[in-house]
């Protein structure tokens, strides 16, 4: 037991002042920061596009300059939607406007999902204005004759 007293003394001796601990106000847990980073990448325009939009645009506005001069020189019209306009210059070049944009609006959104499909359609499409443009010439060079 004189161990244990013993002991005792050399700790209370040797041991610093004992002071009863001062609550420190708690500190907030520092919450991760964490940091997402999202990029939204567009697929990239297939290179074959913009030459096709531009082919187009200038089917279109062929065809409405080839189908005044076809209507001033004595054709009719025979698409039953464009002949209530199609001698009024200004109402038929805003409809070949509008109906232009429209399409290569709806393409441009389509080739976000198959860029391979909207390149085949808007050729396709070429192709069909380039069918009417090379008729609209050829019934001009008829009433001509």
């Amino acid at each position: 037991m004189k161990r244990y007293g013993l002991v005792v003394s050399v700790l209370v001796i040797f041991a610093g002042p004992v002071h009863a601990q001062q609550p420190t106000a708690p500190s907030s847990p520092v919450e991760p920061t964490y940091r997402i980073t999202i990029q939204a990448i567009q697929p990239r325009r297939p290179a074959a596009l913009i030459p096709l939009y531009l082919t187009y645009g200038a089917l279109q506005a062929a065809d409405g300059y080839l189908t005044l001069t076809a209507i001033h020189h004595g054709a009719v019209e025979q698409n039953p939607i464009v002949a209530p306009i199609a001698g009024k210059t200004s109402l038929l070049f805003g409809l070949k406007a509008a109906t232009t944009a429209s399409t290569l609006v709806l393409i441009e959104r389509f080739r976000r999902e198959h860029p391979y499909r909207a390149i085949c359609l808007i050729g396709a499409l070429d192709s069909g204005m380039g069918w009417v443009v090379w008729h609209n010439h050829q019934v001009i060079q008829e009433n001509r004759r």
